[in-house]
Order: structure tokens, then C-alpha cells, then sequence
């Protein structure tokens, strides 16, 4: 099964409102804004449940070096504390876990981390290593999983779009699954979930 020219679509409709990545070290604050971006659409989600690219720099703790990730769950909980939404972090998923977090209305779409491995497979651009001469690690926005491939939002190749119209990266599930599970093979992600259901209708 393939993703299919449909899905396409609808990822493209779901990336309209997202904001271009600008700088180089800021891919997590970019997919984290872009993130929210999307979730705030949705029914019953607050639209303002949102943040500044300055507010994200500073939950994702974004630095000359990049972004760390430690303690990310907690820092962005803190930040949208005003609505009945937190942010959680696990680790060791596997893929069916992230097509259910896909599927599942009332969650935002997840962020993951993919290692250096995933350029090794990447279409239309390449990144140079960074000042320590090593990989730079991606930060992407899953957007459909299905049987054979990923579809997602990948902020790298649509850094200075100048206009660009832009697209779903689709990727085979086999490379997707090696750059998510890195060398250490652990796998993580971040995504945003109601702290309590009933509380939702009230926006």
C-alpha cells in the first residue's frame, strides 16, 4: 500500500498555514510552532493554542549548537499551561504507536528525531555536518503512516522557500524506522494531548 495521491493533498492543505524553518539550528522550534499551528485548527482546540518562534527558541532551549531536547515535555506543558493540554515525551515507540497518534483526533501529530541516517535518503537537498564536524540530527513532523511509507513534514527542505509551495516528504517506512531508531536504536517522540477531555468542549 502506498501512500496515495489523496494524502498528498491533504498534507498539503494541513502544511498551508506553516511557517517556513529560517535558521539552520532551529529545526525543533520550527516543527514544535508548526505543530501547534495545526492542532489549533482542529474542533474543539483553542485557536490561540499557539507560540512565538522567540517562545519556542526558548522551550526547545535552541542555541548556537542546535536544540536540546531534555526536558522539552515538561518546558512546553509550562508554556500552554492556560489550556487543558500538555505535552508528552516517550520513548521506545514503534511505528503502529505512531500511526495511532496519526489517527487519534484528539492529539496533535508527533514530532520525532530522526539521526544523520535519513539524509542518506533524502530527495532535492543535502546538510553539510556542523562545526564539530558531526551529523545534524532532523526534526519531523509525522503526518500519515500507513503499511509501506511515512508521509512528513520535513522543515529542512523548506528552509528560505522564497515562496515555495510546500510538500509532504514521503519516505519508505524500512528508511524512516533506521533513521528513527539511530545508532543507540531507541526511538522518541513529542506530541500535545488533552490533561482532561471534558474540559475541551469549553472552547
Amino acid at each position: 500500500m502506498t501512500i496515495t495521491q489523496q494524502d498528498h493533498k491533504a498534507a498539503e492543505t494541513t502544511m498551508n498555514p506553516f511557517g517556513a524553518q529560517d535558521d539552520i539550528i532551529a529545526v525543533l522550534p520550527n516543527v514544535v510552532q508548526n505543530m501547534l499551528r495545526e492542532f489549533s485548527e482542529r474542533k474543539d482546540v483553542p485557536e490561540d493554542l499557539t507560540i512565538s518562534e522567540r517562545r519556542a527558541r526558548k522551550v526547545c532551549d535552541c542555541r548556537d549548537i542546535g536544540s536540546y531536547t531534555l526536558d522539552i515535555d515538561s518546558r512546553l506543558t509550562s508554556e500552554i499551561s492556560n489550556y487543558p493540554f500538555k505535552a508528552t515525551y516517550e520513548d521506545n515507540l514503534g511505528i503502529n504507536d505512531l500511526r495511532d497518534i496519526t489517527k487519534n483526533k484528539n492529539v496533535s501529530l508527533p514530532i520525532v528525531q530522526l539521526t544523520p541516517a535519513y539524509y542518506e535518503d533524502c530527495v532535492g537537498y543535502t546538510v553539510q555536518s556542523d562545526k564539530y564536524d558531526g551529523g545534524r540530527d532532523n526534526f519531523t513532523l509525522v503526518m500519515k503512516v500507513n503499511h509501506n511509507y511515512v508521509l512528513i513534514y520535513d522543515p529542512r527542505r523548506f528552509r528560505n522557500t522564497n515562496g515555495q509551495k510546500m510538500e509532504a516528504t514521503e519516505i519508505p517506512q524500512d528508511d524512516f524506522m533506521s533513521a528513527w531508531l539511530g545508532e543507540l536504536n531507541v526511538t522518541s517522540s513529542l506530541w500535545i494531548e488533552p490533561t482532561d477531555q471534558k474540559r475541551i468542549s469549553q472552547y
